[in-house]
Protein backbone atom coordinates (compact mmCIF):
# COMPACT_ATOMS: atom_id res chain seq x y z
CA UNK A 1 0.00 0.00 0.00
CA UNK A 2 1.29 3.34 -0.50
CA UNK A 3 1.77 6.12 1.29
CA UNK A 4 -0.85 7.75 0.11
CA UNK A 5 -3.49 5.18 0.25
CA UNK A 6 -2.15 4.14 3.46
CA UNK A 7 -3.03 7.79 4.95
CA UNK A 8 -6.18 7.64 2.90
CA UNK A 9 -6.96 4.16 4.71
CA UNK A 10 -6.40 5.62 8.38
CA UNK A 11 -8.19 8.64 7.56
CA UNK A 12 -11.08 6.54 6.64
CA UNK A 13 -11.33 4.66 9.78
CA UNK A 14 -10.72 7.62 12.16
CA UNK A 15 -13.39 9.15 10.75
CA UNK A 16 -15.71 5.61 10.67
CA UNK A 17 -14.50 5.42 14.57
CA UNK A 18 -14.18 8.34 16.05
CA UNK A 19 -15.78 10.93 14.25
CA UNK A 20 -19.51 9.42 13.16
CA UNK A 21 -21.51 11.65 15.32
CA UNK A 22 -19.99 15.24 13.87
CA UNK A 23 -20.25 14.00 10.49
CA UNK A 24 -23.42 14.39 8.25
CA UNK A 25 -26.09 12.02 8.26
CA UNK A 26 -25.72 11.83 3.63
CA UNK A 27 -22.50 12.59 1.78
CA UNK A 28 -23.70 11.94 -1.24
CA UNK A 29 -22.47 14.54 -4.51
CA UNK A 30 -25.87 16.71 -5.78
CA UNK A 31 -26.78 16.09 -9.00
CA UNK A 32 -27.03 19.99 -9.45
CA UNK A 33 -24.51 22.44 -10.65
CA UNK A 34 -21.98 22.57 -7.86
CA UNK A 35 -18.42 24.69 -6.90
CA UNK A 36 -15.35 23.06 -8.11
CA UNK A 37 -13.27 24.34 -5.31
CA UNK A 38 -13.11 25.45 -1.90
CA UNK A 39 -10.62 27.78 -0.23
CA UNK A 40 -10.06 28.70 3.49
CA UNK A 41 -8.32 32.08 4.80
CA UNK A 42 -7.76 32.11 8.13
CA UNK A 43 -6.71 35.52 9.72
CA UNK A 44 -5.89 35.97 13.24
CA UNK A 45 -7.47 38.53 15.91
CA UNK A 46 -10.53 39.80 14.61
CA UNK A 47 -11.19 42.82 12.67
CA UNK A 48 -12.11 46.90 13.40
CA UNK A 49 -15.34 46.47 12.81
CA UNK A 50 -16.39 49.83 12.27
CA UNK A 51 -13.83 49.95 9.21
CA UNK A 52 -14.91 46.32 8.40
CA UNK A 53 -18.52 46.74 7.22
CA UNK A 54 -19.91 49.06 4.86
CA UNK A 55 -22.35 51.90 6.06
CA UNK A 56 -25.18 50.42 5.48
CA UNK A 57 -26.93 47.77 5.04
CA UNK A 58 -28.13 45.30 2.27
CA UNK A 59 -26.40 47.62 -0.30
CA UNK A 60 -25.17 45.68 -3.74
CA UNK A 61 -21.64 46.14 -5.18
CA UNK A 62 -20.28 46.26 -8.47
CA UNK A 63 -17.03 45.59 -9.46
CA UNK A 64 -14.40 48.63 -8.41
CA UNK A 65 -16.61 49.59 -5.39
CA UNK A 66 -14.74 50.49 -2.69
CA UNK A 67 -16.93 48.49 0.13
CA UNK A 68 -15.07 50.17 3.22
CA UNK A 69 -11.69 50.69 4.43
CA UNK A 70 -11.12 47.30 5.17
CA UNK A 71 -12.00 46.13 2.08
CA UNK A 72 -10.13 48.16 -0.44
CA UNK A 73 -7.78 45.95 -2.05
CA UNK A 74 -10.62 43.67 -2.88
CA UNK A 75 -12.97 46.62 -4.98
CA UNK A 76 -11.89 45.09 -8.31
CA UNK A 77 -13.57 41.23 -7.34
CA UNK A 78 -16.76 43.33 -5.77
CA UNK A 79 -19.14 41.98 -7.80
CA UNK A 80 -18.15 38.65 -6.72
CA UNK A 81 -17.74 39.27 -2.64
CA UNK A 82 -20.64 38.97 -0.20
CA UNK A 83 -19.67 40.67 3.08
CA UNK A 84 -21.62 38.73 6.05
CA UNK A 85 -23.08 40.85 8.63
CA UNK A 86 -24.19 39.95 12.37
CA UNK A 87 -22.99 35.90 11.82
CA UNK A 88 -22.34 34.54 15.22
CA UNK A 89 -19.69 32.28 16.67
CA UNK A 90 -21.86 31.52 20.29
CA UNK A 91 -23.03 28.22 19.88
CA UNK A 92 -20.20 27.60 17.03
CA UNK A 93 -17.13 26.85 18.81
CA UNK A 94 -17.15 30.90 19.92
CA UNK A 95 -14.87 31.85 22.95
CA UNK A 96 -13.38 35.62 24.11
CA UNK A 97 -10.37 33.23 24.77
CA UNK A 98 -8.24 33.18 21.25
CA UNK A 99 -7.58 29.24 21.67
CA UNK A 100 -10.72 28.17 22.56
CA UNK A 101 -11.83 30.17 19.77
CA UNK A 102 -9.42 28.60 17.36
CA UNK A 103 -10.11 25.06 18.48
CA UNK A 104 -13.69 24.90 17.52
CA UNK A 105 -14.85 27.70 15.38
CA UNK A 106 -13.97 25.69 12.40
CA UNK A 107 -14.93 22.29 13.30
CA UNK A 108 -18.91 23.30 13.66
CA UNK A 109 -18.27 23.94 17.54
CA UNK A 110 -17.00 20.98 18.57
CA UNK A 111 -13.83 21.29 20.30
CA UNK A 112 -11.29 17.64 18.81
CA UNK A 113 -13.26 17.63 15.89
CA UNK A 114 -12.50 17.61 12.10
CA UNK A 115 -12.59 21.12 11.03
CA UNK A 116 -14.96 21.66 8.00
CA UNK A 117 -11.77 21.59 5.41
CA UNK A 118 -10.76 18.18 5.82
CA UNK A 119 -13.72 16.54 6.44
CA UNK A 120 -14.98 18.20 2.84
CA UNK A 121 -11.69 17.01 1.36
CA UNK A 122 -12.14 13.51 2.57
CA UNK A 123 -15.49 13.62 1.09
CA UNK A 124 -14.60 14.91 -2.76
CA UNK A 125 -11.26 13.03 -2.94
CA UNK A 126 -12.27 10.87 -5.62
CA UNK A 127 -9.85 11.58 -8.87
CA UNK A 128 -7.17 13.77 -6.97
CA UNK A 129 -3.94 13.53 -5.19
CA UNK A 130 -4.93 15.08 -2.08
CA UNK A 131 -7.96 15.38 0.20
CA UNK A 132 -7.02 19.19 0.85
CA UNK A 133 -3.69 20.88 1.28
CA UNK A 134 -2.57 23.53 3.83
CA UNK A 135 -0.37 26.31 3.47
CA UNK A 136 0.54 28.50 5.91
CA UNK A 137 2.59 31.73 7.07
CA UNK A 138 4.73 31.79 9.97
CA UNK A 139 2.64 29.11 11.50
CA UNK A 140 5.51 27.85 12.92
CA UNK A 141 5.86 30.44 15.49
CA UNK A 142 2.86 29.61 17.16
CA UNK A 143 2.07 29.93 21.10
CA UNK A 144 0.69 26.20 21.22
CA UNK A 145 -1.09 23.72 19.05
CA UNK A 146 -4.66 25.05 20.09
CA UNK A 147 -4.29 27.96 18.69
CA UNK A 148 -3.93 26.79 15.15
CA UNK A 149 -7.70 27.03 14.19
CA UNK A 150 -7.92 23.68 11.26
CA UNK A 151 -7.82 20.30 12.56
CA UNK A 152 -7.07 16.83 10.87
CA UNK A 153 -9.90 13.68 10.83
CA UNK A 154 -8.48 12.19 13.98
CA UNK A 155 -9.34 15.84 15.80
CA UNK A 156 -5.40 16.98 15.86
CA UNK A 157 -4.43 20.35 14.68
CA UNK A 158 -2.90 20.84 12.00
CA UNK A 159 0.50 22.81 11.77
CA UNK A 160 0.81 24.09 8.16
CA UNK A 161 4.44 23.91 6.27
CA UNK A 162 5.17 27.64 5.91
CA UNK A 163 8.23 27.09 3.85
CA UNK A 164 7.44 27.57 -0.04
CA UNK A 165 10.56 25.93 -1.12
CA UNK A 166 9.62 23.07 1.35
CA UNK A 167 6.05 22.78 0.37
CA UNK A 168 6.74 23.39 -3.45
CA UNK A 169 9.19 20.14 -3.22
CA UNK A 170 6.59 18.30 -1.62
CA UNK A 171 3.94 18.86 -4.16
CA UNK A 172 5.51 19.27 -7.33
CA UNK A 173 8.62 16.87 -7.26
CA UNK A 174 8.91 16.77 -10.79
CA UNK A 175 9.39 20.81 -11.20
CA UNK A 176 13.48 20.93 -12.13
CA UNK A 177 12.62 17.87 -14.60
CA UNK A 178 14.19 18.24 -17.93
CA UNK A 179 12.87 17.05 -20.95
CA UNK A 180 15.47 14.58 -21.41
CA UNK A 181 15.03 13.04 -18.09
CA UNK A 182 11.00 12.84 -19.22
CA UNK A 183 12.27 10.43 -21.98
CA UNK A 184 14.25 8.17 -20.38
CA UNK A 185 11.24 7.58 -17.66
CA UNK A 186 9.19 6.75 -20.68
CA UNK A 187 12.19 4.42 -22.21
CA UNK A 188 12.40 2.61 -18.92
CA UNK A 189 8.93 1.82 -18.81
CA UNK A 190 8.27 0.76 -22.48
CA UNK A 191 11.23 -1.44 -21.88
CA UNK A 192 9.75 -3.04 -18.76
CA UNK A 193 7.16 -3.70 -20.42
CA UNK A 194 8.85 -5.46 -23.09
CA UNK A 195 10.78 -7.73 -20.37
CA UNK A 196 7.58 -8.36 -18.54
CA UNK A 197 5.76 -10.04 -21.34
CA UNK A 198 9.03 -12.82 -21.72
CA UNK A 199 8.34 -15.64 -19.88
CA UNK A 200 10.54 -14.91 -16.14
CA UNK A 201 11.06 -16.71 -13.16
CA UNK A 202 8.62 -15.55 -10.18
CA UNK A 203 11.73 -13.30 -8.45
CA UNK A 204 12.68 -11.66 -11.45
CA UNK A 205 8.94 -10.83 -12.45
CA UNK A 206 8.05 -9.48 -9.09
CA UNK A 207 11.05 -7.15 -9.16
CA UNK A 208 10.56 -5.70 -12.56
CA UNK A 209 6.75 -5.14 -11.52
CA UNK A 210 7.76 -3.33 -8.41
CA UNK A 211 10.36 -1.40 -10.81
CA UNK A 212 7.48 -0.03 -13.04
CA UNK A 213 5.22 0.23 -10.81
CA UNK A 214 7.96 2.56 -9.00
CA UNK A 215 7.96 4.35 -12.66
CA UNK A 216 4.32 5.01 -13.18
CA UNK A 217 4.05 6.38 -9.79
CA UNK A 218 6.72 8.50 -10.19
CA UNK A 219 5.95 9.67 -13.67
CA UNK A 220 1.99 10.47 -12.07
CA UNK A 221 3.12 13.40 -9.91
CA UNK A 222 2.14 16.65 -11.61
CA UNK A 223 4.40 17.49 -14.37
CA UNK A 224 6.81 20.55 -14.54
CA UNK A 225 4.94 23.21 -15.97
CA UNK A 226 2.65 22.38 -12.52
CA UNK A 227 6.00 23.31 -10.68
CA UNK A 228 7.15 26.69 -9.63
CA UNK A 229 11.39 26.39 -10.67
CA UNK A 230 12.55 29.31 -8.19
CA UNK A 231 10.92 30.04 -5.51
CA UNK A 232 11.68 31.66 -2.33
CA UNK A 233 12.49 29.91 0.84
CA UNK A 234 12.61 30.43 4.59
CA UNK A 235 15.97 30.98 6.69
CA UNK A 236 16.51 30.25 9.96
CA UNK A 237 16.73 34.04 11.76
CA UNK A 238 12.87 34.98 12.25
CA UNK A 239 13.65 38.87 12.04
CA UNK A 240 14.88 37.95 8.24
CA UNK A 241 12.16 36.19 7.43
CA UNK A 242 10.25 38.77 8.75
CA UNK A 243 11.47 41.12 6.05
CA UNK A 244 10.46 39.06 3.39
CA UNK A 245 7.17 38.47 4.85
CA UNK A 246 5.28 39.47 1.92
CA UNK A 247 7.30 37.93 -0.57
CA UNK A 248 6.74 34.43 1.62
CA UNK A 249 2.84 35.22 1.42
CA UNK A 250 2.71 35.63 -2.48
CA UNK A 251 4.62 32.61 -2.90
CA UNK A 252 2.07 30.36 -1.28
CA UNK A 253 -0.11 31.79 -2.74
CA UNK A 254 1.69 31.20 -6.01
CA UNK A 255 1.91 27.64 -4.72
CA UNK A 256 -2.28 27.30 -4.00
CA UNK A 257 -3.41 28.42 -6.87
CA UNK A 258 -0.88 26.23 -8.74
CA UNK A 259 -2.21 23.25 -6.64
CA UNK A 260 -5.62 24.36 -7.47
CA UNK A 261 -4.78 24.50 -11.37
CA UNK A 262 -2.67 21.27 -12.26
CA UNK A 263 -6.04 19.72 -10.25
CA UNK A 264 -3.80 17.96 -7.06
CA UNK A 265 -6.63 18.72 -4.79
CA UNK A 266 -10.20 20.50 -3.91
CA UNK A 267 -9.96 21.92 -0.88
CA UNK A 268 -7.18 24.56 0.21
CA UNK A 269 -6.50 26.74 3.25
CA UNK A 270 -4.22 29.64 3.73
CA UNK A 271 -3.39 30.61 7.48
CA UNK A 272 -1.85 33.67 8.48
CA UNK A 273 -0.40 33.39 11.38
CA UNK A 274 -2.15 31.70 14.38
CA UNK A 275 -4.24 33.00 16.85
CA UNK A 276 -2.84 35.39 19.53
CA UNK A 277 -0.06 35.47 17.29
CA UNK A 278 3.38 38.04 18.47
CA UNK A 279 5.83 36.74 15.74
CA UNK A 280 5.58 38.91 12.56
CA UNK A 281 5.70 42.29 12.29
CA UNK A 282 2.95 43.80 9.85
CA UNK A 283 5.45 46.65 8.86
CA UNK A 284 5.91 45.88 5.04
CA UNK A 285 6.99 48.01 2.42
CA UNK A 286 3.27 47.86 0.52
CA UNK A 287 1.66 49.45 3.51
CA UNK A 288 4.52 51.84 4.81
CA UNK A 289 2.82 55.00 3.67
CA UNK A 290 -0.55 53.95 5.32
CA UNK A 291 0.81 53.17 8.48
CA UNK A 292 2.47 56.00 8.54
CA UNK A 293 -0.36 58.23 8.43
CA UNK A 294 -2.15 56.03 10.54
CA UNK A 295 0.63 56.61 13.30
CA UNK A 296 0.62 59.93 12.85
CA UNK A 297 3.88 60.02 11.10
CA UNK A 298 5.55 58.17 13.97
CA UNK A 299 6.44 55.38 10.95
CA UNK A 300 8.08 57.36 9.27
CA UNK A 301 10.53 56.38 6.09
CA UNK A 302 12.28 53.56 8.67
CA UNK A 303 11.05 49.95 9.59
CA UNK A 304 10.20 50.37 13.24
CA UNK A 305 10.02 47.06 14.58
CA UNK A 306 7.53 48.07 17.42
CA UNK A 307 4.61 46.34 19.36
CA UNK A 308 2.00 47.89 18.14
CA UNK A 309 3.22 46.49 14.25
CA UNK A 310 2.39 43.07 15.84
CA UNK A 311 -1.32 41.91 14.99
CA UNK A 312 -1.90 40.65 18.74
CA UNK A 313 -1.44 43.87 20.31
CA UNK A 314 -2.06 46.15 18.38
CA UNK A 315 -5.70 44.27 17.84
CA UNK A 316 -6.28 45.32 21.56
CA UNK A 317 -5.72 48.88 20.33
CA UNK A 318 -8.33 48.71 17.68
CA UNK A 319 -6.72 51.69 15.90
CA UNK A 320 -5.70 52.59 12.23
CA UNK A 321 -2.39 50.63 12.95
CA UNK A 322 -4.79 47.28 13.18
CA UNK A 323 -7.14 48.78 10.71
CA UNK A 324 -4.16 48.74 8.36
CA UNK A 325 -2.81 45.47 9.12
CA UNK A 326 -6.97 44.05 8.02
CA UNK A 327 -6.29 46.05 5.05
CA UNK A 328 -2.93 43.89 4.35
CA UNK A 329 -4.45 40.46 5.15
CA UNK A 330 -6.98 41.56 2.06
CA UNK A 331 -4.65 42.34 -0.05
CA UNK A 332 -3.33 39.20 -0.30
CA UNK A 333 -6.32 37.72 -0.57
CA UNK A 334 -6.86 39.97 -3.89
CA UNK A 335 -3.90 38.90 -4.90
CA UNK A 336 -5.12 35.02 -4.76
CA UNK A 337 -8.20 36.23 -6.57
CA UNK A 338 -6.62 37.84 -9.18
CA UNK A 339 -4.37 34.62 -9.74
CA UNK A 340 -7.57 32.44 -9.69
CA UNK A 341 -8.88 34.80 -12.07
CA UNK A 342 -6.70 34.69 -14.51
CA UNK A 343 -6.82 31.16 -15.25
CA UNK A 344 -9.95 29.75 -17.18
CA UNK A 345 -11.64 26.44 -15.73
CA UNK A 346 -10.69 23.60 -17.70
CA UNK A 347 -14.32 22.28 -16.59
CA UNK A 348 -16.18 25.62 -17.82
CA UNK A 349 -18.03 28.34 -16.09
CA UNK A 350 -15.62 31.11 -16.46
CA UNK A 351 -12.19 31.74 -14.59
CA UNK A 352 -10.79 29.49 -11.74
CA UNK A 353 -11.94 32.13 -9.51
CA UNK A 354 -15.88 32.27 -11.39
CA UNK A 355 -16.14 28.50 -10.24
CA UNK A 356 -14.60 28.67 -6.95
CA UNK A 357 -15.73 29.66 -3.37
CA UNK A 358 -13.42 31.34 -0.77
CA UNK A 359 -14.17 32.02 2.77
CA UNK A 360 -11.98 34.01 4.75
CA UNK A 361 -12.43 34.70 8.17
CA UNK A 362 -10.87 34.68 12.00
CA UNK A 363 -11.55 33.62 15.08
CA UNK A 364 -13.16 36.67 16.68
CA UNK A 365 -14.80 39.48 15.74
CA UNK A 366 -14.55 43.13 17.17
CA UNK A 367 -10.82 43.02 17.81
CA UNK A 368 -10.64 45.05 21.69
CA UNK A 369 -13.27 43.07 22.81
CA UNK A 370 -13.08 39.73 21.59
CA UNK A 371 -16.63 39.70 19.94
CA UNK A 372 -18.63 36.52 19.04
CA UNK A 373 -21.78 37.97 18.02
CA UNK A 374 -20.58 39.57 14.63
CA UNK A 375 -17.59 37.56 13.64
CA UNK A 376 -15.40 39.25 10.21
CA UNK A 377 -16.14 37.04 7.61
CA UNK A 378 -16.98 37.18 4.15
CA UNK A 379 -17.35 34.86 0.83
CA UNK A 380 -15.35 35.95 -2.74
CA UNK A 381 -15.83 33.38 -6.00
CA UNK A 382 -18.25 32.76 -8.20
CA UNK A 383 -19.27 29.58 -6.75
CA UNK A 384 -20.34 28.23 -10.41
CA UNK A 385 -22.72 30.59 -10.38
CA UNK A 386 -24.69 29.30 -7.51
CA UNK A 387 -24.32 32.37 -4.97
CA UNK A 388 -25.85 35.41 -5.51
CA UNK A 389 -22.57 37.44 -5.24
CA UNK A 390 -21.77 41.00 -5.20
CA UNK A 391 -23.57 42.21 -1.87
CA UNK A 392 -24.06 42.37 2.15
CA UNK A 393 -26.21 40.06 3.68
CA UNK A 394 -27.32 39.82 7.34
CA UNK A 395 -27.26 36.36 9.20
CA UNK A 396 -29.18 37.71 11.77
CA UNK A 397 -27.95 35.58 14.19
CA UNK A 398 -26.90 32.52 12.49
CA UNK A 399 -23.62 30.93 13.28
CA UNK A 400 -20.07 29.91 11.61
CA UNK A 401 -21.47 26.13 11.49
CA UNK A 402 -24.37 27.21 9.43
CA UNK A 403 -22.21 28.44 6.83
CA UNK A 404 -20.02 25.92 6.54
CA UNK A 405 -22.94 23.54 6.41
CA UNK A 406 -24.01 25.59 3.19
CA UNK A 407 -20.16 25.46 1.92
CA UNK A 408 -20.43 21.93 2.06
CA UNK A 409 -24.09 21.84 -0.09
CA UNK A 410 -22.42 24.32 -2.35
CA UNK A 411 -19.49 21.92 -3.00
CA UNK A 412 -21.96 19.63 -4.29
CA UNK A 413 -22.74 17.72 -0.77
CA UNK A 414 -26.05 16.79 0.29
CA UNK A 415 -25.83 16.97 4.00
CA UNK A 416 -28.55 17.61 6.67
CA UNK A 417 -25.89 18.93 9.36
CA UNK A 418 -22.57 19.54 10.05
CA UNK A 419 -21.53 20.03 14.01
CA UNK A 420 -23.78 21.99 15.66
CA UNK A 421 -26.16 23.00 12.64
CA UNK A 422 -28.65 21.27 10.68
CA UNK A 423 -30.08 24.70 8.82
CA UNK A 424 -27.37 26.19 6.88
CA UNK A 425 -28.11 29.36 5.49
CA UNK A 426 -29.83 29.02 2.06
CA UNK A 427 -30.44 32.68 1.60
CA UNK A 428 -26.67 32.63 0.14
CA UNK A 429 -27.89 31.62 -3.31
CA UNK A 430 -29.49 33.00 -6.33
CA UNK A 431 -33.34 33.19 -6.41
Amino acid sequence: MSDLSRRKFIKNAVVTTAGTSLLPSSITLGASRHAHRLIFVYYPNGAVLRNWHPDRFNLRYRRGDIISPSFAPLAPFADRIITLRNLTSKGHGGSSSHPEAASGIFSGGWRGAPSIDTVIGNQLSSGVRLDYQHFGLFTRYNKGKDYLPFRDQAGQPILPEDDPRKLSSYLFPNSNEDNDFTEAKAFALERLAQLSSSPLPSDVALKLDNHRRALLNFQSQPSSSCGIKEILGMVSDRRQNNLIGERLAKAQIRLLVNTLKCQLTRVCTLQFLSAEDESMYINFDSIRERLDRSDGGGFGSDRKWWNQNLSHPSSHEANQVFQVQNEWYNSMVADLCGQLDAIPDPQGGGSLLDTSIICVGSEVGESATHGQEDLPWYLVGGANGRFDTGRDFNCAGLGTSDLQLELARVMGLNWSSFGNSSVGITGLYRA
